[in-house]
């Protein structure tokens, strides 16, 4: 479940690329010279940086060894000056993952990040990352992430305001040899005492599903909710999944870092 929270963190890096520099620069400056002057920090890789700090693009970005492909944007010079920065962003083309996002990311002088409109689809094999690199696991389908609204603080992560919402399409789930079909997976993304919380609804001919999952602000999650199957699986599938209650729900209460 971790990366279905859609790595949160790459948002904030988005504004990095051009926060701590824009306001002590000449904004006619090339983007190759802006970095030079003011290097980004030293999670971001990139190549071949083109265009300004108002229009530019850096190829195959990766941060925190996430590989996001190309990242491109466009600032609003009208209030660049008066302490905020504003720009619309594209991430992804010719990513190795696939990943597609666009939005509008604004920043003021007190760090407080705001998201309008940002749209993002990826691989289940690509935002399940960490855990599809275990053989014994695969995860298929498509994973769309749309958040309206959002209004977060980066450093500690405090979630003021989030409206937005997820959907795994053409979902299946396997291990070893068997295959859970989940065929869609819906959740809403809010926030509740400053945490990111995200509701799942899930049903399909194999197994019914609801899960709440909260996000602190130090990236510790907690998970709770059932899922029911409605077909019979091998005893290391059942195992996996945990012992039915007398309801006929597999309960789920679990607990981990991201």
């Amino acid at each position: 479940m971790s990366k279905i929270c859609l790595r949160h963190y790459f948002l904030s890096f988005l504004l990095v690329i051009c926060s701590h520099s824009a306001y002590s620069i000449s904004l006619d400056l090339s983007l190759d010279q802006v970095i030079t002057q003011f290097p980004l920090p030293e999670e971001i890789h990139y190549q071949n940086p083109t265009g300004s700090i108002l229009q530019g693009q850096l190829e195959h970005v990766t941060y925190k060894g996430d590989d996001f492909g190309d990242v491109s944007w466009i600032l609003d010079p009208s209030v660049l000056f008066s302490g905020i920065i504003s720009m619309d962003v594209l991430v992804g083309k010719n990513s190795p993952n696939h990943i597609d996002a666009h939005g509008h990311l604004q920043m003021g002088a007190d760090k407080i990040i705001y998201i309008d409109n940002f749209v993002a689809s990826m691989p289940a094999s690509s935002a399940f990352k960490v855990a599809s690199n275990r053989k014994d696991y695969r995860f298929t389908g498509n994973i769309k992430l749309n958040i309206r609204s959002g209004t977060f603080q980066q450093k500690p992560f405090i979630c003021y305001a989030l409206k937005g919402s997820a959907v795994w399409s053409g979902a299946t789930v396997s291990y070893q040899k068997e295959t859970i079909n989940l065929e869609a997976v819906h959740a809403t993304l809010s926030c509740e005492n400053h945490q990111v919380l995200i509701n799942t609804r899930q049903v399909s001919s194999d197994i019914d599903s609801q899960y709440q999952i909260y996000i602190s602000a130090d990236r510790q999650y907690v998970i709770s909710g059932w899922a029911k199957l409605h077909k019979r699986f091998s005893a290391k599938v059942q195992k996996l999944l945990g012992k039915r209650a007398n309801d006929g729900k597999i309960y789920t209460d679990q607990t981990g870092s991201l």
